[in-house]
């Protein structure tokens, strides 16, 4: 994967970036080998959310794009997909209250769900950008949740 990696992405990343890029190599790597693990919307929410907060700051920007595409295609994830069902399922979270979201996650429940991390920053996204927690900071936000 690092390999590959390495080919999509021939830029040098600076030093804190590079030990986040390893550890989204590792994780998704693990998960692609995982028989369990089926792609779905929090795992796509989880993970496109905790990129973008995570590379805050990253310079050259333009080339976060690419970055999370060569991470996505060097573990056998598509990039474009995971962007699609994350930005399309955030949508239909969006604006609701948090008993709303958890209602709506129910009824959305897999049960063969192969738990994750990132599954679970999915989840945590979702809730805490619900209408409860929108005028609340960081701290807050995890002390309710």
């Amino acid at each position: 994967s690092k390999k590959l990696f390495h080919e999509k992405f021939p830029f040098v990343i600076p030093g804190l970036y590079k030990r986040i890029v390893d550890e989204m190599l590792v994780e998704l790597n693990l998960l692609n080998h995982q028989n369990e693990f089926t792609q779905d919307y929090l795992f796509c929410i989880g993970l496109t959310e905790t990129f973008k907060e995570l590379m805050k700051g990253y310079q050259p920007e333009k080339h976060l794009d690419l970055l999370f595409e060569s991470i996505c295609s060097s573990t056998n994830f598509e990039a474009n997909e995971i962007n699609v069902i994350s930005q399309k399922s955030q949508k239909e979270f969006k604006d609701k209250k948090s008993k709303d979201i958890l209602k709506l996650l129910i009824e959305k429940n897999n049960p063969k769900l192969y738990p994750s991390r990132i599954l679970n920053l999915g989840v945590f996204i979702l809730i805490s950008k619900s209408l409860d927690f929108k005028d609340k900071n960081e701290s807050d936000k995890n002390k309710m949740s």
